[in-house]
């Protein structure tokens, strides 16, 4: 499946399953015995459940779990990984990064997201992204991903890096969801999407951006959720309405 493809057929579940996981892992890096007894160790996500005996979320989706907890076949020995990096061992002026098969694992910079006053758990959703779209699209995606210190422009409007910061964005929303709520959503959408480089400028095709706004109304009228608060049904409907405005 190419990466055009796997955006078409995006999932609101798959990306709740991946901000639970993102926000698990990311209490996992933040906390003491990682940082005293497992710098710089490549962990499954089974092996941060043994060390913390805090449960892995509830996955809902088939391929988060695959993601997660099996390998892929003829591509790479073990499931997703996830190392975070110190001082000893940082890469300056990156968050993070995703190595594919056969490597298969998710970089974090913890200490450089710290510093810059950052959020882990945004930087693993990011990834967590890159990862399940490399894994739908059978590794297709990644082939031609030109890296940003090559032409940073092109790496700013490659689908993928487009579907990660869109994640990204969805977040962000999730967790403004309260100010998103008593907000012009379209105002609200449009100014969030801009703050992860995805304006008109990243996203030419106008019809591509539009899907952007119209996947990110979808997202906001299942929110409640995902952050398990009190459903609003007057938002909701709002928000309803609007995706029927904006539909494709």
């Amino acid at each position: 499946m190419l990466i055009n493809e796997v955006v078409l057929k995006e999932d609101v579940a798959e990306t709740k399953d991946l901000m639970a996981i993102a926000n698990y892992v990311s209490r996992w890096m933040l906390s003491e015995i990682n940082r005293e007894e497992h710098d710089g160790e490549e962990l499954q996500i089974i092996d941060i459940q043994d060390i913390t005996k805090q449960k892995i979320p509830d996955i809902k989706t088939q391929t988060v779990k695959w993601l997660l907890l099996k390998p892929i076949p003829e591509r790479t020995k073990s499931p997703l990984r996830f190392v975070t990096h110190l001082p000893k061992n940082t890469f300056d002026g990156e968050r993070g990064s995703y190595f594919p098969a056969p490597y298969h694992s998710i970089n974090i910079n913890l200490d450089y997201i710290l510093k810059k006053k950052g959020n882990p758990a945004s930087t693993l959703l990011h990834e967590l992204q890159h990862a399940l779209d490399d894994l739908k699209s059978s590794g297709k995606n990644m082939k031609d991903y030109s890296q940003p210190e090559v032409d940073y422009k092109q790496y700013l409007k490659h689908p993928t890096e487009i579907n990660a910061r869109f994640s990204q964005a969805l977040w962000d929303l999730a967790t403004n969801y309260e100010t998103v709520a008593r907000s012009d959503v379209y105002k609200a959408i449009k100014t969030n999407l801009a703050q992860h480089r995805l304006s008109n400028v990243e996203v030419e095709n106008p019809k591509e951006y539009k899907r952007l706004i119209t996947r990110a109304y979808k997202f906001l009228a299942d929110v409640s959720q995902i952050i398990d608060k009190k459903e609003k049904t007057g938002f909701i409907q709002t928000v309803k309405n609007l995706i029927k405005k904006w539909m494709i």
